[in-house]
């Protein structure tokens, strides 16, 4: 008895320390931080069991994972904890333009590409996600604004007149009126913004300076400018001579033709006269220019005064005067006026700018023709500026046009900061592409990442950029448990979670911040063995849900759940507390019981009850007028519900008059009243039969019972059959009125009449009944064939046939066919197609080819292309086709030589064209007498480009020029600068000496004089004369022919008797003697001969075509000959005249032919015989009658 009682005393303090464990007030640490986010508990200080702490993130990034923690009842936050992800960017949407490559989405700090559609522009084509969804820089595309026609200048123009309209990038060029000159940039570009560049460019009046001559003056002066075509006239002052003109006149484009001429001081040593001293004075030859020439390369001495022009090659604009001359400075030395122009392409080389320089192979150019535009790429660090086009132009003055500033300085923005550190630097320095910052980190801090960024050229700075990151902790370790994620080591601020092992409790905060220094704080926990809980207490008529758990220890949560039928009371979960005891109260399972079930209009007939458990049955039954809908009992079942379901009761409805029904009458009385329960009875009307239930009832809804029976004539049996056919209804009996059946036939067959027969109320069908009859196939005819055998005028199946194809057309597909049922052949009915034959290689012609060299089979249809070689053209259709027979379609084409055009004549000279003018031919250029060639004597007929041309430049016919005759202790009595071809002169000697030789000299075409230049003796006391000479007589250089040469020596002089032939240029022909002899007289014996060009006379032939036309043609011209329609060419077709006025091959004839001509000739041999027969009789009847 004492036992007993203290073992329940013993208990009872056991159950109050187990309720005063369960009364201690359990709290959670401090919420965990999360990166880019704050919570709701910073100003809280405790944290109850059951307190629920709520998380935001900063502008820019969203939440991910549960917004809330939730403080359990173990002491410990809810898991997992949340996170802030910063808000990526949707694909924008860039009006007027496109993304490039677009993604679904962009995390922050992702760029993407985009470009505008045609007609918009934008500044830049790159955008960077931010946080918080925004790119920056916002996407947008500008509508390029067309610009309207060009500002006029005046006294000028542009070359945009005849355009429309202008868009961003298009430019026009300014010209002004003769008369007027560009100031300005000759090219405006028409920018995005719909202007165009400024500054327009003007035109100003031209004007000469007048220029100012030393030790001279201008006679007539009229101010410091001269407007074109106004004249200056110079004077030198006393003691200097004039070189040049002393006139010079102002020209259109503001410089002086003539050139300014010179005042020189005379030399005084000369010992000639003064108006001839600096004459003799000579200048070496004039220097060549690249791309020109000039007009002293014909002479072969230049004295002073002597002038010469330099001309440019087509293309090449003359830089500087286009005169010079002879002149000197000391009296002996001959130098010329100026240095000489130069042929450049209108510009220098384009200038070098800062931020542009030109583009490949502008850069290695020095010379630019006017008109040529140049254009430049940005140097780096610039970048190219909307809108204006990167180029200058040589304008006509020979100046680059102004190069307007399209290319920007690249810069970067300021290096953008970083937390907990700085960029090197002033803030206000510029940073240009290529400069770097450099980072530092503040005490505490180090640098994670590069330690400086670039400023690129596009002008944004490099990335990733640094960050100044917390002096971190290590990775904390406790025993007996671990700490949570996987770093190894972790930043100031960084947070970690600890986690004991299973059995041991948390002894501290649960997360530990990491501090400066790499301490933690609060300090890192231990993990201590906990008390176990005992297995979960039993419940009546319910268990918990952790049976297979064996151990449980503090903070372990038991889920309860009741059998069925029961439902739980109080709290639903248990917790083992760090007491080991389970907390109180324990959950409890009441039994579920059914509501009382009421009926309204009813009652509850047995088994009424104040409680109704599982299992309770009850019956019902419903109040007088009422009918019971559902079933009468009922039984509680677990969970609390009745089964079947309650029933109701509704108001007895009472029935309509029973339905009337055709040709039907009904049982009841008229007049009566129909309550639920009452039926009626129909019967049909004689002929019809009833269907379906002859009774119907009244239902206590009020409503008959459905359905309701029909009254329907006679039936139809089933429908007879046809031969070679059948209807849809086999299988059925019989046949309601008005129902019908479709007939079809067998294969093979076609139905006549028609295809539906119907049921009749009086139990027939209608009439008449349709038959089958056989189908037949069609007359099997075959194009270009015949039916050989079986040929019938019906062909019925299983008839057969056999084909056969007409000559020259063979049979595709079976020669034999069978009539099938339904009407077609099988196999098919054949064709007869035309027998192709093919074509050999096609034909070659001359000086061309065809396209088809490699190939080997030709057929019917095939075309083939032919081309010239070149120099020739092609004459014809330019291509031929493969016939069916087997041979390619004529005519042919030929290629025919190119013809050049009738070649210039040198001034002075002559041109002999030695046969034609066709490719490959060559012409001769010669010169008059006293005349010398300088170039190529000939040229020859040359493809050039896509036509042909001569070749080489046009010779010329430079008069010959004899050097001065010098005659010492003499003088020559008419003085010249020059002397050419044919000019006498005249010697004289100083008194005192006496003339030997000839008083007279000739310039002769051998550049000597003749006779040559005599000498001035002193006079001695000697002849009044000296005595004469016997001299051999010579006869001149004998005369050149026109398109012929002399033969053997070609001498200027020939002795007496000696005679000289001559010979004539291929193509021609001499007439008249060959030779000629040095007579006494020193005369030629007779006239030259003369050389007549040979042609050949084309025959008049019938039936002839020639490729070239004409009578006559020269020697080696070839004709390619063809025959009209209806002649055939005998012989060959191409011949060539002859040196000999003859045709070589001979021409070929072109016989007549047709497709009659057989029967010509038979018709022609006929008449021939009858006229012999008609002869005989005629004769035989005169020798008759001669002998009767």
């Amino acid at each position: 008895m004492v036992l007993a009682f203290a073992l329940r005393l013993l208990g009872s303090s056991a159950l109050l320390l187990a309720m005063a464990a369960g009364a201690q007030e359990v709290t959670c640490p401090r919420p965990p931080n999360i990166a880019n986010g704050l919570h709701n508990g910073q100003s809280s200080g405790k944290f109850s069991r059951g307190v629920t702490v709520y998380y935001s993130c900063k502008e820019g990034f969203e939440l991910v994972g549960n917004a809330s923690i939730r403080c359990s009842e173990s002491g410990v936050w809810s898991r997992p904890l949340p996170r802030c992800e910063a808000i990526g960017c949707e694909v924008p949407e860039v009006q007027n333009g496109k993304v490039y490559k677009p993604q679904s989405t962009y995390k922050a700090g992702e760029t993407l590409q985009f470009g505008c559609n045609v007609g918009y522009t934008t500044n830049t084509d790159e955008s960077q996600c931010q946080p918080g969804g925004i790119w920056d820089p916002v996407l947008t595309c500008e509508r390029v604004r067309p610009c309207p026609m060009p500002p006029g200048v005046r006294n000028g123009n542009h070359n945009g007149q005849g355009k429309a309209f202008f868009t961003m990038g298009m430019s026009v060029t300014y010209t002004c009126d003769p008369g007027y000159y560009l100031v300005g940039n000759a090219v405006v570009f028409c920018r995005a913004s719909g202007n165009w560049s400024l500054p327009v460019p003007q035109c100003e009046v031209t004007v000469c300076v007048n220029p100012d001559i030393e030790n001279g003056r201008q006679v007539d002066v009229r101010g410091l400018i001269s407007a074109p075509g106004q004249t200056v006239t110079f004077q030198c002052h006393t003691g200097y001579s004039l070189q040049g003109s002393a006139q010079i006149s102002c020209q259109e484009d503001g410089s002086w033709h003539p050139p300014v001429p010179v005042c020189e001081r005379p030399h005084r040593d000369q010992e000639v006269p003064n108006s001839l001293k600096p004459r003799g004075i000579p200048c070496a030859p004039p220097p060549d220019i690249p791309n020109g020439k000039h007009t002293g390369r014909l002479l072969d001495e230049f004295h002073f005064g002597t002038s010469v022009t330099y001309t440019c090659n087509a293309g090449f604009p003359l830089h500087g005067e286009p005169n010079i001359h002879c002149t000197t400075r000391d009296g002996k030395t001959g130098v010329w006026s100026g240095p000489p122009p130069q042929c450049g392409a209108g510009c220098n080389a384009p200038p070098s700018l800062v931020f542009a320089e030109p583009k490949e192979p502008y850069n290695n150019q020095s010379v630019f023709p006017v008109g040529r535009t140049v254009n430049y790429v940005c140097r780096p660090g610039y970048t190219q500026q909307l809108g204006m086009p990167p180029a200058i132009t040589c304008l006509e003055n020979q100046t680059w046009s102004v190069a307007l500033e399209f290319c920007k300085k690249v810069k970067c923005p300021p290096p953008p900061g970083i937390a907990n550190g700085k960029a090197s630097g002033q803030p206000s320095a510029t940073h240009l592409p290529g400069s770097a910052v450099l980072y530092t980190c503040r005490d505490g801090y180090s640098l994670v990442g590069n330690g400086s960024i670039t400023c690129t050229a596009a002008g944004t700075w490099s990335r990733p950029r640094p960050r100044c990151e917390a002096t971190g902790c290590k990775r904390p370790e406790i025993q007996n448990g671990r700490t949570m994620g996987l770093e190894t080591a972790y930043r100031v601020t960084d947070i970690v979670v600890f986690e004991c092992d299973f059995g041991y409790a948390l002894k501290g905060s649960q997360e530990s911040q990491c501090q400066f220094g790499g301490t933690w704080n609060p300090p890192v926990p231990i993990c201590e063995k906990m008390l176990q809980c005992p297995s979960p207490p039993k419940i009546k008529n319910g268990q918990h849900a952790s049976k297979d758990v064996k151990v449980f220890i503090p903070g372990v949560s038991v889920r309860y759940y009741c059998d069925p039928g029961y439902v739980l009371t109080g709290k639903t979960t248990v917790s083992c507390l760090t007491s080991g005891a389970w907390s109180i109260p324990y959950p409890q399972c009441e039994v579920i019981t059914c509501a009382s079930p009421s009926v309204q209009n009813g009652d509850v007939a047995e088994g009424q009850s104040a409680v109704y458990p599982p299992g309770a049955n009850v019956t019902f039954q419903c109040h007088p007028g009422f009918v019971l809908h559902g079933s009468n009992e009922a039984e509680c079942q677990l969970g609390g519900h009745w089964a079947p379901a309650i029933p109701t009761c509704e108001p007895a409805l009472p029935c309509p008059p029973p339905p009337v029904i055709a040709h039907a009458t009904h049982s009841a009385e008229l007049g009566t009243n129909f309550t639920s329960g009452m039926s009626v009875s129909y019967s049909c009307d004689p002929g019809y039969l009833l269907v379906g239930e002859a009774q119907l009832n009244c239902t206590s809804s009020g409503a008959w019972s459905a359905p309701a029976p029909r009254c329907e004539g006679r039936l139809c049996p089933s429908p007879s059959a046809i031969d070679h056919g059948q209807h849809d209804g086999e299988g059925v009996g019989l046949f309601m009125p008005g129902e019908s059946v479709n007939y079809s036939c067998d294969p093979g067959y076609s139905l006549i009449g028609k295809t539906t027969l119907y049921c009749t109320v009086n139990g027939s069908w209608s009439i008449p009944y349709p038959w089958c009859e056989v189908v037949n196939c069609t007359n099997p005819n075959i194009q270009n064939g015949d039916v050989v055998e079986g040929q019938s005028a019906v062909y019925p199946p299983g008839a057969n046939v056999t084909f056969q194809c007409h000559p020259g057309f063979v049979l595709r597909g079976s020669n034999e066919a069978e009539c099938q049922l339904g009407g077609h052949w099988a196999p098919v009915v054949p064709t007869c197609e035309p027998v192709l034959l093919q074509c050999p290689s096609p034909p070659n012609i001359d000086k061309g080819n065809h396209n088809s060299q490699g190939l080997e089979v030709f057929p019917a249809g095939m075309v083939i292309n032919y081309s010239c070689d070149p120099g020739y053209s092609l004459q014809g259709e330019a291509s031929i086709y493969c016939t069916d027979s087997g041979n390619w379609s004529l005519p042919l084409p030929r290629c025919a030589g190119k013809q050049c055009k009738y070649p210039e004549t040198p001034k002075n000279g002559r041109v002999v064209v030695l046969t034609d003018l066709l490719f490959g031919s060559t012409v001769s250029h010669t010169c008059e007498d006293g005349h010398r060639l300088v170039g190529h004597s000939h040229r020859r007929c040359e493809v050039f480009g896509a036509d042909v041309a001569w070749s080489g430049a046009l010779p010329l016919c430079q008069k010959v020029v004899c050097p001065v005759p010098r005659i010492q202790s003499g003088r020559i009595t008419v003085l010249k600068y020059r002397y050419t071809y044919n000019d006498t002169v005249s010697f004289k000697c100083r008194k005192g000496f006496t003339l030997r030789g000839h008083r007279t000299a000739r310039c002769q075409a051998d550049k000597t004089w003749d006779p040559p230049v005599p000498i001035c003796e002193q006079e001695s006391g000697a002849w009044s004369h000296p005595p004469p000479v016997c001299q051999v007589i010579r006869c001149f250089h004998p005369p050149n022919i026109t398109n012929g040469k002399l033969n053997g020596n070609t001498s200027n002089t020939f002795s007496y008797g000696a005679s000289v032939s001559y010979s004539c240029d291929p193509g021609y022909s001499l007439v008249g003697n060959a030779s000629i002899k040095c007579t006494v007289s020193g005369a030629w014996s007779r006239p030259p001969p003369r050389c007549k060009e040979i042609r050949c006379v084309f025959p008049d032939i019938q039936g002839v075509k020639k490729a070239v036309q004409g009578n006559t043609y020269r020697s080696g011209t070839k004709i390619t000959l063809e025959c009209d329609d209806g002649y055939t060419l005998e012989g060959i077709s191409q011949t060539q005249c002859q040196e000999d006025s003859s045709w070589d091959p001979p021409v070929p004839a072109c016989k007549l032919t047709s497709r009659n001509s057989g029967s010509v000739g038979l018709g022609v041999a006929a008449a021939g015989v009858l006229l012999l027969l008609g002869a005989a009789v005629v004769w035989k009847i005169i020798s008759k009658q001669k002998e009767g």
